[in-house]
């Protein structure tokens, strides 16, 4: 595993690595959700886009045992799933207070 700061300021959350060896962070001011590559910290892609099924301040990332990812969306109060290998939205919400 590559060690060293590859990760902005503005990142808010790291998710432990998908089963492909791509560690999935979250940034809480630009509503994205980013892959980097596990071994060496290099940007691969936006996995889930801003405003993608409603996510609004993504803050906290887990892969479920149904392989999808569920990530906490602070200004709306809500947890959304998303595909874990496409960052699809997949039509889940529940509203909890994410603090």
């Amino acid at each position: 595993m590559w060690i060293g700061i590859f990760i902005a300021s503005a990142m808010s959350s790291i998710s432990m690595a998908d089963t492909a060896g791509r560690l999935i962070v979250s940034s809480h001011h630009s509503d994205e959700v980013f892959r980097y590559n596990e071994t060496n910290g290099v940007f691969l892609n936006v996995m889930i886009s801003a405003g993608s099924g409603g996510l609004n301040a993504p803050h906290g990332l887990a892969f479920g045992p149904d392989r999808n990812l569920y990530v906490g969306s602070a200004l709306s109060d809500e947890v959304l799933r998303y595909n874990g290998e496409t960052g699809a939205y997949r039509f889940y919400r529940a509203n909890v207070l994410l603090l």
